[in-house]
């Protein structure tokens, strides 16, 4: 009875994990409300310990963008374009580029395990927010 007592209660907890709940986290602050999400996907690698990613990608509005300005300012975001030797690996150019040089961005690694990150991007070209974690 223990077992799927915890069994049910794993599932509900991967279940409570949804895009909105993992990007504020990452994000520090509430997305405005009228952001699209375009993708979400978690990815976890073929091995027992649990070790994958997740992003998470939103579009917004220009009439969003100063909230969005304002949120990285008081939240000590930095300026783009990310600084490459900063990152643990290269994963997240998929959804960037070097050159992106309009918005902020939030870094976060783990102090016990460098390889091991989350990262927001507000990217005020493309009209974009793209929010990613790396766990190993």
């Amino acid at each position: 009875m223990r077992a799927v007592l915890l069994f049910f209660s794993f599932v509900f907890l991967l279940g409570c994990d949804t895009s909105s709940n993992f990007s504020e986290d990452v994000l520090g602050f509430k997305l405005p409300d009228g952001v699209s999400l375009l993708k979400n996907s978690k990815e976890f690698y073929n091995n027992p310990t649990g070790d994958g990613q997740q992003v998470a990608i939103f579009s917004f509005h220009s009439d969003d963008s100063l909230l969005l300005v304002n949120n990285c300012i008081k939240y000590n975001y930095l300026p783009l374009p990310i600084n490459k030797g900063k990152l643990p690996d290269g994963a997240i150019y998929q959804w960037i580029s070097t050159s992106d040089s309009l918005g902020y961005y939030k870094l976060d690694i783990d102090s016990f395990d460098n390889t091991s990150y989350s990262l927001a991007v507000v990217n005020l070209a493309k009209k974009r927010v793209i929010v990613y974690r790396v766990f190993y």
